[in-house]
């Protein structure tokens, strides 16, 4: 994630990335979609299907960027959730 500001929490760690890993970390617009309360670390979002099991799961918020632009500078930044 060069370039972009981390605002809390943590990146991943390469000894704890796992095929089932449910750690993400979302941009400050994502917490704020999805009315995510204080603290944001540590809390958990519910995904309805895991894209390698098929099966709904929970994921646990370990760190919050600064929102940023990944698409056209145009556009509105949207909620945006990185996953290892």
């Amino acid at each position: 994630m060069t370039g972009i500001s981390k605002k809390e929490g943590r990146n991943f760690f390469a000894d704890t990335v796992k095929d089932d890993n449910r750690e993400v970390i979302l941009n400050e617009t994502a917490v704020r979609s999805l009315g995510i309360p204080k603290p944001v670390i540590g809390s958990r979002i519910f995904s309805p299907v895991n894209p390698k099991s098929g099966k709904a799961t929970y994921l646990n918020i370990v760190g919050v960027v600064k929102d940023f632009h990944f698409s056209s500078l145009k556009n509105e930044i949207g909620p945006f959730m990185f996953q290892p």
